[in-house]
């Protein structure tokens, strides 16, 4: 029980919204030509959909703006005779500061699901030795990683309150969109993350979304692979769903 209120003692600051795309690109690549009479409207559109977030020394990480109406915290429900589609817009962290559990209907995995341990996934053990920890390097890498995953896009970055948000594409059931959030616990070397699938598809007469086959967190441990952090054990039965 201590090792799970561990687990779900994040950081609470507000949350601040900050545009921005995936991938590696200059302001630049996206305004064209300085000399073009188009470059200034073209610099206002921009400036108003992404923040280039940097440094010297790193590469630039994008930071894309959702759709409209994506941060509605709701979901649609549409049937046919052979299934029923479940689209939901849940992410963002709780008046507490933590994020979501992932529902039972719901493909995905969160350090929050400790009621549900098929969608529970362990926090992220920062790799550094404690007397040689240093929050800000370790918020810079898991940007860098979250950046340089294939097909995810960052949305928002919360740098002061260590919170991160990112899109990716859904591998079931294609075309849809997996949610992707962090918050670094600073006080206890810890990472907590959310990785959920929005479109959920139900064939009659199974109560059950389709099986994902655990894309959510074959992602998330990708990213940890790279980042050669560990992970915590629990006494929870733990499972990709």
């Amino acid at each position: 029980t201590s090792k799970i209120f561990l687990a779900l003692s994040v950081l609470s600051p507000a949350n601040s919204l900050v545009p921005s795309g995936a991938g590696i690109q200059t302001a630049t690549s996206r305004l064209g030509n300085p000399m073009s009479t188009d470059y200034s409207s073209s610099r206002r559109a921009w400036m108003r959909t992404a923040f280039v977030v940097g440094t010297a020394f790193s590469p630039l990480v994008v930071v894309a703006a959702d759709s409209p109406g994506a941060t509605e915290q709701a979901c649609k429900t549409t049937s046919d005779p052979f299934k029923t589609t479940k689209v939901c817009f849940r992410y963002g962290r709780d008046k507490d500061g933590r994020l979501r559990p992932v529902a039972a209907d719901e493909n995905g995995v969160s350090c929050s699901s400790v009621r549900n341990p098929s969608r529970f996934s362990a926090p992220w053990r920062i790799g550094f030795l404690p007397e040689e920890f240093d929050a800000g390097k370790a918020w810079e890498s898991l940007k860098r990683e979250v950046a340089a995953t294939e097909g995810v896009i960052i949305r928002e970055v919360d740098d002061a309150g260590y919170y991160l948000r990112a899109t990716g594409p859904s591998a079931v059931p294609p075309g849809s969109t997996d949610d992707i959030e962090f918050t670094l616990n600073v006080a206890e070397k810890l990472v907590l993350y959310r990785s959920v699938t929005r479109t959920s598809v139900f064939l009659y007469p199974l109560q059950q979304p389709v099986n994902d086959n655990g894309s959510n967190l074959k992602r998330l441990e990708e990213i940890r692979g790279r980042l050669g952090w560990g992970k915590l054990s629990y006494d929870l039965d733990e499972s990709p769903y």
